[in-house]
C-alpha cells in the first residue's frame, strides 16, 4: 500500500487571473488581482497574453510599489518575490490602456 505524502511536503499555492476582455488594465491606476497574499515569499509563474507591458505591485490602495515589469509573452515567466503576507497584489500597464488577452499568476508559497 502506497501513502501519500505528508501535508509539511506539500507546496502551498494560490492562483490570480485577470482577463482584460471583461477587466481593462490602464497606466493610471493599479488594479487589483488578489487582496491578500496567503505567503511571505513566494515564487510566481506568470503568463501575460496581452500585447502590453504590465508591472506588478504589492501594497495598498495608494500606496503601490512595482515589484516586477513583465513583457507581453504568452508563455510563463518565473519570478522570486518577497512580500509581507497579506499584502495586496495588483497589476497596471506600462504604456497603452489593456484591453485583450489574459494575464494568470500561479503562486507557489516558500
Amino acid at each position: 500500500m502506497s501513502t501519500q505524502g505528508s501535508k509539511s511536503e506539500i507546496t502551498p499555492k494560490q492562483f490570480v487571473s485577470i482577463n482584460f476582455a471583461t477587466t481593462t488594465v490602464g497606466t493610471a491606476a493599479w488594479v487589483q488581482l488578489d487582496d491578500s497574499l496567503n505567503f511571505n515569499s513566494c515564487a510566481f509563474t506568470i503568463n501575460n497574453s496581452s500585447n502590453n507591458w504590465l508591472m506588478l505591485g504589492l501594497g495598498a490602495t495608494g500606496t503601490e510599489a512595482q515589484i516586477a515589469t513583465i513583457p507581453p509573452s504568452g508563455y510563463d515567466i518565473q519570478r522570486n518575490i518577497e512580500s509581507a503576507q497579506s499584502q495586496r497584489l495588483c497589476v497596471k500597464s506600462v504604456w497603452n490602456n489593456c484591453s485583450t488577452g489574459v494575464f494568470t499568476i500561479d503562486i507557489e508559497g516558500r
